[in-house]
């Protein structure tokens, strides 16, 4: 009887689970908001958008918060491990070891590795008169070498309801995590989203990040702010 109870319990959860999925999916339609909405902005084996961006870092110093800005662009059509590159920093030409870290820490160089959601978390964790709040976490080893520290984040999308746009989604780290580099015991990530009318797409338009880190010398806090412009689709 054990047994055969446990099994009731277990085939419950999981049919309450996968249901929230399609709760969630009913929802988006009502809203007009397409099923790919997170994904299609995270892709790299199946990209379709060209971009540049602009990475503004402050890096606490002896001065200090030090100011770094990278520029550079993605190029979906180039080959895995290509796809982005960086132009400049600080307005000059990168040497080939600034190079070199920056394609370590942003370029995928395994070919067809797009995101998934996890769909055991992914539900709706509030609504209110004004927003639908959709929990969603990511499937480790999905994500491009550029967001592999999400697989260890969980995010709340946040749905305008007067609108039907998506505004911006929201992750927190859910324990220690590596990313570009570091190792960072706090991490806020917010992306606000642009929406291309024709084809019905989300794009990242910014971001900005917050990272505690351990064993700074002059500080703990490491911030980012980061645009991305000029989307072009490839064909």
């Amino acid at each position: 009887m054990k047994i055969v109870a446990s099994s009731i319990l277990l085939l419950l959860f999981f049919n309450l689970t996968y249901g929230q999925k399609e709760v969630v999916d009913e929802r988006l339609k009502l809203y007009d908001i397409p099923e790919d909405f997170i994904t299609n902005a995270l892709k790299d084996g199946y990209a379709d958008y060209y971009f540049q961006f602009r990475q503004v870092t402050w890096v606490p110093s002896d001065q200090g918060m030090e100011e770094i800005i990278q520029e550079g662009e993605y190029n979906p059509a180039s080959p895995a491990g290509e796809k982005w590159q960086l132009l400049k920093i600080n307005g000059e030409k990168p040497d080939n070891r600034e190079i070199k870290k920056f394609s370590k820490f942003n370029n995928t160089f395994e070919p067809d590795i797009n995101p998934e959601i996890d769909e055991l978390s992914y539900s709706i964790a509030e609504e209110n008169d004004d927003d639908l709040v959709i929990l969603l976490t990511f499937k480790r080893g999905t994500l491009p070498k550029r967001y592999e520290f999400l697989g260890k984040c969980s995010g709340l999308a946040y749905i305008d309801k007067h609108t039907h746009k998506l505004t911006q989604i929201e992750y927190r780290n859910e324990g220690p995590v590596k990313i570009w580099g570091h190792r960072a015991i706090g991490l806020s990530l917010v992306q606000y989203f642009t929406f291309l009318e024709e084809e019905g797409k989300y794009l990242i338009d910014r971001e900005e990040l917050d990272l505690e880190v351990e064993n700074l010398a002059m500080g703990k806090s490491i911030l980012y702010d980061i645009q991305y412009t000029d989307y072009k689709e490839v064909k």
